[in-house]
């Protein structure tokens, strides 16, 4: 009985761990609506991605110019480099 008994309490536990998830979310997504004043959810969601692949994007432009500026730097190092010991190979 003890086995069966701890059992039950844990499910129980279990269940009311779910139940205040669950409640968590309806808060959250009441919250929400009442910001976006949108109540349709799967519109929320959809706009949400939206945006959330809209910054992605960005991100990933923004990636590639800050790698194009350290090529470009490192070029210009390379050049600065080679002036400079050409003007100690003219004078010397």
């Amino acid at each position: 009985m003890i086995v069966v008994n701890s059992e039950i309490m844990e499910a129980e536990k279990k269940k009311a761990g779910q139940t205040d998830t669950v409640d968590s979310y309806e808060e959250a997504f009441s919250r929400i609506r009442e910001i976006t004043n949108e109540e349709d959810i799967d519109r929320i969601v959809r706009q949400f991605i939206e945006v959330e692949d809209e910054n992605f994007a960005l991100f990933n432009f923004v990636s590639d110019q800050n790698n194009r500026i350290e090529y470009l730097q490192d070029e210009i190092d390379e050049v600065e480099w080679l002036m400079l010991f050409m003007e100690l190979l003219y004078y010397y």
